[in-house]
């Protein structure tokens, strides 16, 4: 079992985001005028400096997600009616959204996995009314300041070891995202936990995904539903059941033994890893045959035409802006996205200096 991640907030960490701070929308803009001027305002009554306690590490049993962090801790402490405050924290929800994250070959996976928590934790137009946990699964490859960073957020971070001596694992040479593949399968250890919701850092979520913990077939006997690869970018919409589980959502109930007959699978086509695995041991012609979901809720190689259709949530690397310009709308939204995390986060951290002002 993981240990939680003790929660100081890190000093402030540099990554690419070029790409989108020149894109933020003219409300953005305006907030961060009037976020400049109370910045100045309260430099010049005071000099505040704004610490956050350490705490040391505990079992996760009677751990509650953090609340070092300014926003955390003004939304569940000092003013539960400030505008865009999520619900308090539970203690220990039963359920949980999971998100995972080793070696980082990409920094910019590290501002789509903030923007995912800030989606559901924070963001008044997709947040989920149900205060369930957000938790990073973490390995040794971890950077430091990526725990932290997430955990200031409302993460509760998690440890595994190292998933090895699976197959494939020598066809990866230096892709470094590829090497921990199998480990993703850890999430099948959080037994702490009744389900967990798990979806891969690069999905971007455009509407509330709260509603998936009710469908029909969300606690199927296997233990596991999800929605079917979309086989590429023409794609049907929505996305047909065609029977391939795509490993980038997956909607289970962790089972210590449902992780260790994983594990000890060999028999399988590994070219696409853990996916394949996946879908060798839950198989519908096997015994533990998988459940598909609304297909409203994902599509993977999305176009215009999945927005245009209402989908929830989009499989793709949006910063790399590779996009043609008949689909440059996915591309902006992303970067309005971007942009209103960083406004909400500065601006809770504006409106937790001047409570801290205030009191002083």
């Amino acid at each position: 079992m993981g240990l939680p991640f003790a929660n100081p907030l890190p000093p402030p960490v540099q990554v690419s985001t070029a790409s989108w701070r020149s894109k933020l929308t003219p409300s953005n803009i305006a907030f961060g005028v009037a976020a400049g001027v109370m910045c100045l305002m309260l430099l010049t009554v005071h000099h505040v400096e704004l610490r956050t306690s350490h705490t040391s590490h505990t079992s996760h049993a009677s751990h509650t997600p953090s609340k070092s962090a300014v926003y955390t801790s003004l939304c569940s402490e000092h003013n539960p009616n400030l505008v865009g405050c999520s619900p308090a924290p539970s203690p220990h929800s039963k359920e949980a959204y999971v998100s995972f994250v080793s070696m980082i070959a990409d920094p910019h996976y590290v501002d789509a996995m903030r923007l995912q928590l800030f989606a559901v934790r924070h963001d008044p137009l997709t947040r989920d009314p149900t205060p369930r946990d957000f938790v990073v699964l973490t390995t040794k490859h971890t950077p430091e300041w990526v725990k932290a960073e997430l955990a200031s957020g409302g993460a509760v971070i998690w440890y595994t070891d190292i998933i090895e001596g699976m197959p494939g694992e020598d066809t990866v040479g230096g892709r470094l995202n590829y090497r921990d593949m199998y480990t993703k399968l850890a999430i099948w250890n959080l037994t702490d936990y009744d389900r967990v919701l798990y979806l891969d850092a690069d999905i971007l979520i455009s509407k509330p995904m709260y509603e998936i913990w009710d469908d029909p077939n969300s606690d199927p006997p296997s233990g596991l539903a999800g929605l079917s690869d979309p086989m590429g970018q023409n794609h049907e919409i929505p996305i047909p059941d065609n029977g391939y589980i795509n490993a980038g959502l997956l909607l289970l109930r962790p089972s210590n033994l449902t992780f260790k007959r994983l594990v000890e699978t060999r028999d399988f086509d590994y070219g696409l890893f853990e996916q394949n695995l996946i879908n060798t041991y839950f198989s519908r012609d096997g015994p533990h045959p998988w459940a598909s979901l609304d297909p409203k809720y994902i599509a993977g190689w999305p176009t215009n035409r999945d927005l245009q259709a209402g989908i929830h949530a989009f499989h793709e690397k949006f910063w790399q802006d590779t996009r043609s310009d008949l689909d440059r709308e996915l591309t902006e939204l992303w970067n309005q996205q971007m942009g209103r995390m960083e406004g909400y986060y500065e601006r809770m951290e504006y409106a937790g200096k001047a409570k801290r002002l205030v009191i002083m």
